[in-house]
Protein backbone atom coordinates (compact mmCIF):
# COMPACT_ATOMS: atom_id res chain seq x y z
CA UNK A 1 0.00 0.00 0.00
CA UNK A 2 2.95 2.40 1.03
CA UNK A 3 4.61 1.32 -2.46
CA UNK A 4 1.55 2.37 -4.29
CA UNK A 5 0.59 5.19 -2.57
CA UNK A 6 4.31 6.42 -3.17
CA UNK A 7 4.12 5.37 -6.81
CA UNK A 8 0.74 7.87 -7.23
CA UNK A 9 2.17 10.07 -5.49
CA UNK A 10 5.13 10.57 -7.92
CA UNK A 11 3.00 10.38 -10.68
CA UNK A 12 0.69 13.06 -9.20
CA UNK A 13 3.37 15.06 -8.88
CA UNK A 14 5.10 14.57 -12.28
CA UNK A 15 2.66 14.50 -14.25
CA UNK A 16 1.26 18.37 -12.51
CA UNK A 17 4.78 19.90 -12.46
CA UNK A 18 4.92 18.79 -16.08
CA UNK A 19 1.00 20.57 -17.13
CA UNK A 20 2.29 23.68 -15.00
CA UNK A 21 5.61 23.78 -16.57
CA UNK A 22 4.25 22.96 -20.09
CA UNK A 23 1.43 25.92 -19.20
CA UNK A 24 3.85 28.60 -18.22
CA UNK A 25 6.40 27.90 -20.89
CA UNK A 26 4.61 29.15 -24.11
CA UNK A 27 5.02 33.33 -24.81
CA UNK A 28 1.90 35.10 -24.60
CA UNK A 29 0.70 38.94 -26.05
CA UNK A 30 0.90 40.27 -22.48
CA UNK A 31 4.29 38.74 -22.21
CA UNK A 32 4.87 40.73 -25.18
CA UNK A 33 3.47 44.01 -24.44
CA UNK A 34 5.00 43.64 -21.46
CA UNK A 35 8.54 43.74 -22.84
CA UNK A 36 7.85 46.70 -25.22
CA UNK A 37 6.93 48.46 -22.45
CA UNK A 38 10.13 48.02 -20.50
CA UNK A 39 11.78 48.68 -23.69
CA UNK A 40 9.73 52.25 -24.32
CA UNK A 41 10.76 53.22 -20.26
CA UNK A 42 14.21 51.75 -21.16
CA UNK A 43 14.84 54.27 -24.16
CA UNK A 44 13.13 57.10 -22.06
CA UNK A 45 15.04 56.86 -19.23
CA UNK A 46 18.11 56.66 -21.31
CA UNK A 47 16.87 60.05 -23.02
CA UNK A 48 16.54 61.61 -19.79
CA UNK A 49 19.92 60.02 -18.48
CA UNK A 50 21.45 62.30 -21.66
CA UNK A 51 19.30 65.35 -21.16
CA UNK A 52 20.93 65.43 -17.63
CA UNK A 53 24.51 64.14 -18.52
CA UNK A 54 23.74 67.24 -21.05
CA UNK A 55 22.52 69.66 -18.42
CA UNK A 56 24.90 68.56 -16.17
CA UNK A 57 27.94 69.47 -18.56
CA UNK A 58 26.28 72.66 -19.33
CA UNK A 59 26.33 73.89 -15.48
CA UNK A 60 30.04 72.55 -15.57
CA UNK A 61 30.96 74.28 -18.24
CA UNK A 62 29.57 77.31 -16.61
CA UNK A 63 30.66 76.45 -12.92
CA UNK A 64 34.49 76.83 -15.33
CA UNK A 65 34.05 80.45 -16.92
CA UNK A 66 32.95 81.77 -13.57
CA UNK A 67 35.76 80.25 -11.80
CA UNK A 68 38.28 80.97 -14.28
CA UNK A 69 36.33 84.70 -14.67
CA UNK A 70 36.76 84.98 -10.79
CA UNK A 71 40.60 83.65 -10.96
CA UNK A 72 41.50 86.28 -13.46
CA UNK A 73 40.11 88.98 -11.19
CA UNK A 74 41.79 88.00 -7.87
CA UNK A 75 44.72 87.89 -9.95
CA UNK A 76 44.56 91.75 -11.50
CA UNK A 77 43.74 92.71 -7.97
CA UNK A 78 47.25 91.09 -7.02
CA UNK A 79 48.63 92.65 -9.48
CA UNK A 80 47.62 96.01 -8.84
CA UNK A 81 48.63 95.41 -5.24
CA UNK A 82 52.51 94.60 -6.07
CA UNK A 83 52.33 97.71 -8.65
CA UNK A 84 51.09 100.01 -5.52
CA UNK A 85 53.64 98.87 -3.34
CA UNK A 86 56.72 98.40 -5.53
CA UNK A 87 55.94 102.27 -6.49
CA UNK A 88 55.65 102.54 -2.83
CA UNK A 89 59.03 101.20 -2.04
CA UNK A 90 60.42 103.11 -4.78
CA UNK A 91 59.07 106.25 -3.30
CA UNK A 92 60.59 106.08 0.31
CA UNK A 93 63.73 104.99 -1.94
CA UNK A 94 63.84 107.67 -3.69
CA UNK A 95 62.67 110.04 -0.47
CA UNK A 96 65.60 108.49 1.31
CA UNK A 97 68.09 109.17 -1.19
CA UNK A 98 66.83 112.86 -1.61
CA UNK A 99 66.97 113.43 2.48
CA UNK A 100 70.43 111.87 2.68
CA UNK A 101 71.59 113.95 -0.18
CA UNK A 102 70.32 117.14 1.44
CA UNK A 103 71.91 116.23 4.74
CA UNK A 104 75.23 115.66 3.35
CA UNK A 105 74.86 118.96 1.28
CA UNK A 106 73.63 120.93 4.50
CA UNK A 107 76.38 119.08 6.32
CA UNK A 108 79.04 120.14 4.27
CA UNK A 109 78.17 123.62 3.82
CA UNK A 110 78.17 123.58 7.14
CA UNK A 111 81.27 122.33 7.63
CA UNK A 112 83.01 124.75 5.29
CA UNK A 113 81.77 127.67 7.01
CA UNK A 114 83.25 126.30 10.28
CA UNK A 115 86.55 125.96 9.03
CA UNK A 116 86.53 129.25 7.24
CA UNK A 117 85.29 130.97 10.23
CA UNK A 118 88.25 129.06 11.99
CA UNK A 119 90.22 130.17 9.66
CA UNK A 120 89.97 133.59 9.65
CA UNK A 121 90.01 133.89 13.37
CA UNK A 122 92.82 132.24 13.32
CA UNK A 123 94.90 135.08 11.12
Amino acid sequence: MKKTLGMALWLWLASGGTLAWAQQAGFTQEDRERMVRMEERSLQMEKRLGELHADMNQRFEQMQVATDQRFEQMMLTLQIIAAVFTAFFLAMLGYAWWDRRTIIRKAREDTLETLERNAGAKE
